[in-house]
């Protein structure tokens, strides 16, 4: 099979000659970044479609897994900090007595958690899913998905923006860069 395509970044809408309001814009910003999200519904993971399975994973389904899975250590983990784990490697010298310290496990935080497993691979919408057998540079694939989580980071921050007076102003759904 061919080698993954790296695909390029999205070109940014025609700017516009009339300003828009910032819920236009914001508007505008957020149907972008939706667009973007969904394209990792049909982007099939690489590893998959190089070992020929048929009806490879997309990246969504993959990330989908990995928030099922986080929901899961999450709250079988949070269901257990009540329980005190024992450091046994801790024995208090100073009272010359062996007495062993317990620590309480800290509770993970679920949304974070699931922030993170969601958006885990959303580079993924614009530069593809890289795999090793691409053989590209660990540094080139790094600096790809640097930028293109810059690009959905401002596109999000668009969308989500309450200031923006108009789209070319920070360049959500159109206009300059």
């Amino acid at each position: 099979p061919p080698p993954t395509t790296i695909h390029p970044h999205p070109s940014p809408p025609p700017t516009s000659p009339h300003p828009k309001s910032s819920t236009q814009c914001a508007a505008a910003a957020a149907v972008q970044f939706a667009h973007l999200a969904g394209k990792l519904k049909t982007t099939p993971r690489t590893g998959w479609v190089l070992r020929n399975v048929p009806h490879p994973e997309s990246v969504a389904d993959h990330s989908w897994r990995v928030a099922v899975l986080c929901l899961l250590l999450c709250h079988n983990t949070n269901d257990n900090t009540n329980d005190n784990v024992t450091d046994h490697d801790h024995i208090d010298n100073s009272t010359n007595n062996n007495t062993q310290q317990t620590n309480k496990v800290p509770p993970l935080d679920i949304a974070k958690c699931m922030e993170m497993a969601i958006v885990h691979d959303l580079a993924e919408s614009i530069v593809g899913d890289i795999a090793p057998s691409d053989n590209v540079e660990k540094d080139v694939k790094r600096r790809l998905e640097e930028e293109a989580m810059a690009t959905i980071a401002h596109v999000l921050g668009v969308a989500t923006s309450t200031t923006t007076t108009e789209c070319g102003t920070n360049g959500g759904g159109g206009g300059e860069q």
